[in-house]
């Protein structure tokens, strides 16, 4: 999996003096700034030259992608972008 990330500074000011030597930016964010509410989307996509390296796959190889963003009330907080190897399955019940 490769994950994408990008963080809201105006919403997150103290982010700057954070150094992810020890905890991870998910980690951190959950511990640290309100979120009211978020949104997960599944799609597809095809791989870029960076996705061919990173996930050792071919170029234009469809991949799995799950895009989440989170919001503190009108703010949006952090979007991510996780994008799976074209091997990869989400199994879920009902």
């Amino acid at each position: 999996m490769l994950e994408k990330r990008a963080i809201n500074s105006s919403a997150v000011p103290q982010l700057a003096e954070v150094r992810f030597t020890t905890l991870r930016a998910h980690e951190w964010l959950l511990q640290n700034t309100p979120c009211t509410h978020g949104e997960i989307v599944f799609g597809a996509k095809n791989a870029s030259q960076l996705e061919e390296v990173h996930l050792a796959t071919k170029l234009d190889t469809a991949l799995f992608v799950i895009s989440r963003t989170t919001w503190d009330h009108d703010t949006a907080v952090t979007t991510v972008e996780l994008v799976f190897h074209a091997s990869h399955r989400k199994h879920t019940q009902l």
